[in-house]
């Protein structure tokens, strides 16, 4: 049961497609071990990313997320991963970004250097145009901290790519944005991030070459495809935007 949670937990790091692996080896690592409260907290943690990658639907994963959380939290109320993601819903489904933060302290308070919590918290606080600069310090500090600690982390590079570009710093951000892809070239989430980045800063060639990289490691994500479809307009390329509009209504009309 733990070498299956330690396999999925690899995977669910790594974002995209990839978090379609890890769900079985939580699944089975519960059958397993039905003790095993990371395994629960990590299953709940892959249905909520199903949703946040556009791979199922928020009413098909967030009640199975939080079915898995509430099983890991049973057995261990003060489990960190099960209330960072906690954490995470409450800011990206819940929109209660004051309840996030307190559950992320709750989680800092227990484990000062939680990666996870480090990075969420941060990216939550950079993502809300109405927080003081106080706030805002405190996130990129928090941010410096998780990268100390695990600086071979590409999520976590990745996460600190998109909360500078939140706060306006671009440069810094497309930085972030290429070490998290060399820590880790398979990761979807770094990949997202220097797309991004690259095209904010209308770096449109070097975008697109990270993108048309990136889009068969990603099963052509949406997130990927839509910052081409921008490329595509700036640059006057009206059919080839058209193209993959089609291409994102016909898969809509069997699957998420």
């Amino acid at each position: 049961a733990y070498e299956l949670l330690l396999e999925g937990r690899v995977l669910l790091w790594q974002r995209g497609r990839a978090i379609l692996d890890a769900l079985p080896c939580f699944e089975q690592a519960v059958v397993l071990d039905p003790m095993l409260t990371e395994a629960h907290a990590l299953l709940g943690d892959a249905h909520r990313l199903k949703w946040i990658y556009g791979i199922a639907p928020a009413k098909d994963t967030i009640p199975r997320a939080r079915e898995a959380l509430d099983r890991a939290l049973a057995i261990d109320p003060g489990n960190a991963q099960a209330l960072s993601t906690l954490a995470n819903l409450a800011a990206g489904y819940d929109n209660d970004i004051e309840a996030a933060v307190l559950l992320s302290d709750r989680v800092l308070a227990r484990d000062p250097s939680n990666v996870q919590a480090l990075c969420e918290k941060a990216l939550v606080v950079s993502l809300r145009s109405d927080q003081s600069p106080q706030r805002y310090a405190q996130a990129l500090q928090h941010l410096r901290a998780a990268r100390a600690v695990d600086p071979l982390n590409a999520w976590a590079a990745a996460l600190h790519s998109w909360s500078l570009a939140c706060v306006g710093l671009y440069d810094a951000a497309v930085e972030e944005a290429r070490h998290a892809v060399v820590l880790d070239p398979h990761a979807f989430t770094g990949r997202w991030a220097l797309v991004g980045m690259l095209s904010e800063l209308r770096r449109d060639d070097e975008a697109m070459a990270v993108a048309l990289e990136t889009l068969p490691m990603s099963g052509r994500n949406p997130r990927i495809l839509a910052d081409m479809v921008a490329i595509h307009v700036r640059r006057g390329e009206t059919s080839a935007a058209r193209a993959i509009l089609d291409e994102l209504r016909t898969r809509a009309s069997t699957g998420f």
